[in-house]
């Protein structure tokens, strides 16, 4: 499993609204890693940690090839570097 932590993700600009800031688990949540295209994963985990709210999500990579396993990417993250939340 790859994980990726908030200094790998790209924020959301100050100017961009976020429509749905109550993040729960369950929900879709649409992150840009800095290396790769936007993705979509869905939240595993709310935590309030030293003093800001960290969530994590799971997303599931296709198969490369077919009867081979699916490959799983873990983030971290927060409230700042989601761009888009579609509520569970």
């Amino acid at each position: 499993m790859k994980n990726i932590y908030p200094n790998q993700l790209v924020q959301r600009p100050s100017s961009e609204a976020l429509h749905h800031q109550e993040i729960r688990i369950g929900d879709l949540v649409s992150l840009k890693p800095r290396d790769s295209n936007s993705i979509v994963s869905t939240v595993i985990m709310v935590v309030p940690l030293n003093g800001t709210t960290t969530y994590t999500s799971e997303h599931v990579h296709a198969p490369q090839r077919q009867g081979s396993p699916a490959r799983v990417t873990r983030y971290r993250f927060r409230l700042q570097d989601v761009h888009r939340v579609i509520p569970h």
